[in-house]
């Protein structure tokens, strides 16, 4: 789904079935084990997903022992420094002063985008109107995602990758992000220009009839471990009628890769790590178990 909450990581950002089971090696997985290219103890990867509940693990045992083995877990960001950065992300989320969606839009789009808010939240662009389009894209992408999943709870949800970070710290590990919570929100709520957002905000309410369904089936992939399919729907998608730009889908993703890739190979050189990131990461020409595996490391799935 291209729209900014994917990015949240993400993305956003997935879940469904439990793939494909034989005595086979498994093909398709959310985890993968690091190996070969000098390392003399393996690392492991973990795709996550913000929304899934952990119990998507129970599918992948594997990890629990794959987590022991680890001396540090690193994910895209430390997720306890996002606590201590609500201040950050409110401001962050407002629209410059004196920039109002006037400015972004026309009056007919203004209507429009106004109607659309108040018939899915109840509210409208009075009270919505001092957040920038990407904040409201957010809080839109997380109501798509309980209607689509009516037992999840934005309020008591635990994100995949806030539980391997505690997991870790339980027991004594070490805690690391490839980059800060800033670097995240600048990039989630100021990357593309406000007009852009607003445009895309408003092709996201207009095409909201499908969202459902495109969760519900990104939600089957995600369990399944079908990453490929994962990404073909959120970057290589005709058929979606709300496209970000290629600029930000370049920053979003290959850059970011590139930049952990930088990283990655020195870590594991040194001591056994577990990292767990968005899925959409790890999968594609530019994902980090191809890169990995150009770099001259074995990455296999694992379950």
């Amino acid at each position: 789904m291209k729209k900014i909450l994917l990015l949240a990581a993400t993305a956003a950002i997935l879940i469904a079935g439990c793939g494909n089971r034989s005595s086979a090696e498994p093909t398709e997985s959310i985890l993968w084990k690091i190996t070969g290219n000098g390392l003399s103890t393996p690392s492991y990867l973990l795709g996550t997903h913000h929304f899934a509940p952990v119990s998507v693990l129970d599918e992948y045992p594997a990890y629990t022992e794959a987590l022991a083995s680890a001396e540090i877990v690193i994910g895209e960001v430390d997720m306890e420094t996002m606590n201590a950065a609500q201040a950050l992300m409110m401001e962050s989320a407002m629209l410059p002063e004196g920039t109002t969606y006037h400015d972004l839009l026309t009056e007919e789009q203004y209507a429009r985008l106004d109607e659309l808010l108040t018939g899915m939240f109840g509210a409208g662009l009075a009270q919505f109107g001092n957040f920038k389009p990407a904040m409201i894209l957010n809080m839109y992408t997380a109501l798509s995602y309980s209607r689509a999943n009516p037992s999840f709870n934005i309020m008591m949800h635990v994100p995949i990758d806030s539980y391997i970070q505690n997991l870790g710290r339980e027991s004594g590990k070490e805690i690391a992000g490839f980059e800060t919570f800033e670097e995240q929100i600048s990039l989630l709520m100021d990357f593309e220009p406000l007009p852009v957002q607003a445009e895309l905000l408003l092709c996201s309410l207009e095409n909201d009839e499908d969202s459902v369904e495109k969760f519900i089936e990104m939600d089957n992939l995600y369990k399944e471990g079908n990453l490929q399919g994962m990404y073909d729907m959120s970057f290589d998608n005709d058929d979606e009628p709300c496209r970000m730009s290629d600029e930000f889908e370049l920053a979003i993703n290959k850059l970011r890769n590139d930049k952990w890739m930088a990283q990655i190979p020195g870590i594991i050189s040194e001591k056994p790590a577990f990292i767990a990131v968005g899925a959409l990461h790890l999968a594609g020409e530019e994902g980090l178990i191809n890169q990995l595996r150009e770099a001259g490391f074995t990455v296999v799935p694992i379950r």
